[in-house]
């Protein structure tokens, strides 16, 4: 009987951990998913920030800004899928 008791115990002490633990990756999960959302929109609002001043700079820089900023945009991109996979 005390084994069992025993055994019962050891049982009730699992459940009680993994119910944290699944807590704990659920919480990460949230967090994770908040953190790519920022990103997102972070990426998003840079990728403003420099069609805006490439349209502030003169006509005679903006092509070779525009293409600078191309390559980044797509770099970003490339990052951005890269992340998901």
């Amino acid at each position: 009987m005390e084994e069992l008791e025993e055994t019962l115990s050891r049982l009730k002490e699992e459940t009680s951990d993994k119910a944290k633990l699944l807590e704990s990756i659920q919480s990460d999960k949230a967090t994770i998913s908040r953190a790519l959302a920022q990103n997102k929109e972070l990426k998003t609002q840079l990728e403003e920030l420099q069609t805006a001043f490439v349209k502030m700079v003169s006509p005679s820089a903006t092509h070779s800004l525009g293409k600078m900023f191309s390559e980044r945009k797509r770099v970003l991109q490339f990052d951005s899928i890269a992340t998901c996979v």
